[in-house]
């Protein structure tokens, strides 16, 4: 049988995943960052790493979140825009056929390829051929209905079919996610103006 602990894992990492899907697809708004910043999300991450980039990047989100100040959201709105949004002069483009196709540009060969991924377990992006199925946002979101099919497979003490969705999981970031996340992240750290995006 799967150990709890594993689920209650699996159930952050879901989490964590939405929590991300819906930072870069979304214009900030005062309903969200308040809703980020009443949760403390940051102050106590509950899984240990030693890696001195995932500790940089919970002081900047935690420093974020501490200060209260009124142009805040106005300075997070410019930099989401700046960073994600447009195409010609967008600075980290979330797409992924923005940095895997041969000419960078949006609905390629990439984009077909993730919505294929994606349609392999019935799940179709809500504003298809508006938002290209390979955005960074619903990546993550596809990412995160894989845990959740996951934990409700392990739950079920359906081994087998917890070991194939997490041959899925990880052919998925194999195939596409980790093929671009880090140029993308790189893009993000160094153009942002807001500890938030950095």
């Amino acid at each position: 049988m799967f150990k709890p602990e594993k689920i209650v894992t699996l159930e952050f990492y879901r989490g964590l995943f939405e929590f991300f899907s819906f930072v870069f697809l979304s214009t900030p708004d005062k309903t969200m960052i308040d809703k980020i910043m009443n949760q403390e999300a940051f102050k106590d991450w509950p899984l240990k790493s030693h890696r001195s980039e995932l500790k940089k990047a919970l002081i900047l989100l935690q420093n974020y979140c501490d200060t209260r100040e009124s142009k805040q959201l106005t300075d997070m709105k410019i930099d989401h825009a700046r960073l994600f949004l447009g195409l010609e002069k967008t600075l980290a483009p979330p797409y992924e056929s923005v940095f895997l196709s041969e000419d960078h540009l949006i609905f390629e060969k990439e984009t077909l390829a993730v919505r294929a991924f994606y349609e392999r377990f019935g799940l179709q992006v809500p504003c298809r051929n508006e938002i290209p199925d390979d955005h960074l946002s619903y990546e993550l979101q596809f990412i995160a209905a894989i845990c959740d099919m996951l934990i409700n497979a392990l739950n079920k003490g359906d081994m087998p079919l917890s070991r194939s969705l997490v041959n899925d999981i990880r052919q998925f970031l194999d195939k596409h996610l980790m093929r671009w996340i880090d140029e993308f992240a790189i893009r993000v750290v160094t153009h942002a103006d807001t500890d938030f995006y950095k």
